[in-house]
């Protein structure tokens, strides 16, 4: 038989529990975002989102070989899967949002990660934590991927 104090401490598990997972939703990214930005030279200037569905939108604007718009479907691709799943275990909060740098010709990246109830936005401009560098390097690799669809009207 059942006891009143076996029930109470089972619903107590049960809130706690789905306290934890709902806590954890909260901070797995729904997408992010790196907008490359330009230098006094030909560094390339475009902006990826990247979807944790897989969806993803490029957008060229200069020294890029994807000028305009263009659209891929990583869905079935695991690394982005793994991706997300890393940016998950991150904690973004203990990043400062500017790393600056007195030098003025260097181009900048500003990654955004969305969340379901806030963003974190982190302009990289001068030295920077390495571990953000291994966000940008993948990013930069899903964006220099084949196989984006142009949706420029031509």
């Amino acid at each position: 038989m059942i006891s009143r104090i076996q029930i109470v401490g089972f619903a107590l598990l049960s809130f706690v529990l789905v306290s934890c997972v709902s806590q954890k939703a909260l901070y797995e990214p729904l997408s992010i975002t790196m907008n490359k930005t330009g230098c006094f030279g030909t560094c390339p200037i475009y902006s990826l989102n990247i979807q944790s569905s897989g969806l993803a939108v490029f957008s060229g604007e200069r020294f890029t070989d994807k000028l305009g718009k263009w659209t891929k479907d990583f869905s079935q691709d695991t690394s982005v899967n793994s991706f997300f799943k890393m940016a998950a275990q991150e904690d973004w909060q203990v990043y400062e949002s500017y790393y600056p740098t007195p030098i003025s010709d260097l181009p900048g990246v500003v990654l955004t990660i969305n969340f379901q109830d806030s963003s974190k936005e982190i302009i990289i401009r001068g030295e920077h934590p390495a571990q953000l560098d291994v966000f940008v390097d993948m990013l930069t690799r899903f964006a220099d991927s084949k196989g984006w669809e142009n949706l420029n009207l031509e």
